[in-house]
């Protein structure tokens, strides 16, 4: 019969397995299977399948399978010990959420892998980083407290009577396993755990949203991946302190202030900006131009953005807003030709918004113009356009103040 080769994936079954098969929010085993032919296959998953048996997804890396062979089967126990730091961890997690929050805060849903866990919960609002924070901190002091971890087996009614938590969405048979942590957390589990508490290593909780109405999901690092976690965030710290020149416990407080500095200078910058706009508008209202009744301003200046050419077009039409008037001005920013347009509020209220003006001349300079009202602006990559673009919204200000 002919055999997957190397580099196959496929699905094998075995008649059995000693590989944990995902269930119940925890992830499915890996490993390695070698067969008596000399093969090795690399478990990547493994899930249930009909009858009780598993799935496992392996990867062909050395020799050709073929079915019927003799094996021998290697579960990854490292990274068994890391899923099952995380699902005692999740047990816990879910006994101090419902002793903060309240016994509706029940596990609807979970996913439980190496180094991380993922649990989903009933509770009707945010919880805040002060909230979270001590949820975490009775996480870890019930684990630091190494309680005792016991699993046994009972009819699903003893256990009810015991106690035990069934989980949401979960499927049990007649006679359940449950699993104790301490004496405070008592649930039907299929998983593996830990044997003590201390085992299980810090969690750090990362994260927490809303995945649905009154449904709350927090992350979490437990093990290495927290303590390495852990680590980062104390080497960017340091980091941190290093450039704002103070410990790490003054960090906050530094940066604090650096941001109010920069946050003054920058209301100051921009309160000097708006100055030098005016005194510019008011210097550009001396070049209008008296046609067809109104008054025209058309210039290309420079060294400045989108929204500040727009402010100083704004600028100059109110320094003319005594009769109908129209301001064009362009100028090149970052490779793009720019384009504003403004018009007076007498203007403004015949009808005209200002983009009238820019539409012809936004297609000069390879765009198209936008805003309405008495403000609107354009941009277009043809840079070597724009003082024709300038000439043809000059041309079409004088024909709309003409009407």
């Amino acid at each position: 019969m002919p055999g997957a080769e190397q580099g196959s994936t496929l699905e094998l079954v075995l008649d059995r397995s000693p590989f944990y098969a995902e269930s119940g929010g925890q992830v499915g085993d890996t490993g390695t299977i070698r067969t008596s032919g000399g093969t090795l296959l690399e478990v990547l998953d493994t899930k249930p399948g009909l009858e009780g048996f598993h799935v496992h997804t392996v990867r062909v890396a050395e020799g050709e399978v073929r079915t019927g062979e003799q094996a021998e089967a290697s579960v990854d126990g490292a990274r068994r010990e890391a899923v099952a730091r995380s699902h005692s961890a999740t047990h816990v997690l879910h006994a101090m959420l419902r002793r903060t929050l309240g016994d509706h805060a029940r596990q609807h849903g979970s996913l439980v892998d190496a180094g991380r866990l993922r649990f989903d919960f009933a509770h009707f609002s945010a919880i805040d980083r002060t909230q979270l924070a001590v949820i975490e901190t009775l996480v870890n002091d019930s684990l630091l407290a190494d309680p005792e971890v016991r699993v046994w087996h009972a009819s699903r009614a003893e256990a009810e009577a015991a106690g035990a938590t069934a989980l949401f969405g979960e499927k049990y048979g007649d006679h359940v396993r449950i699993v104790d942590i301490g004496d405070f957390s008592r649930e039907l589990c299929g998983g593996t755990h830990i044997g003590h508490g201390s085992n299980a290593g810090p969690v750090r909780i990362i994260g927490e949203a809303s995945i649905g109405s009154n449904l709350r999901r927090i992350e979490a690092l437990t093990g290495r991946d927290a303590l390495d976690y852990y680590d980062t965030e104390r080497r960017l710290l340091e980091e941190l302190s290093a450039l704002l020149g103070a410990r790490p416990q003054d960090a906050p407080d530094a940066l604090r202030k650096r941001l109010d500095s920069l946050a003054s200078a920058e209301r100051e910058l921009g309160r000097l900006r708006e100055a030098e706009l005016r005194n510019r508008a008011q210097q550009l209202t001396t070049s209008a131009r008296t046609v067809n009744g109104g008054r025209i301003v058309t210039e290309k200046v420079t060294g400045l953005g989108p929204d500040e050419l727009r402010t100083l077009a704004h600028h100059i039409a109110g320094l003319l807003d005594a009769g109908h008037a129209a301001v064009i001005l362009g100028t090149e920013h970052n490779g793009k030709a720019l384009l504003a347009a403004a018009v007076t509020h007498s203007l403004h209220d015949t009808g005209i918004d200002a983009s009238r003006i820019l539409i012809p001349a936004a297609r000069t300079v390879g765009g198209g113009a936008g805003g309405k009202g008495p403000v609107a602006s354009a941009g277009g990559r043809r840079v070597e356009a724009l003082d024709e673009a300038l000439a043809i919204a000059a041309q079409d200000a004088i024909r709309i103040l003409g009407q």
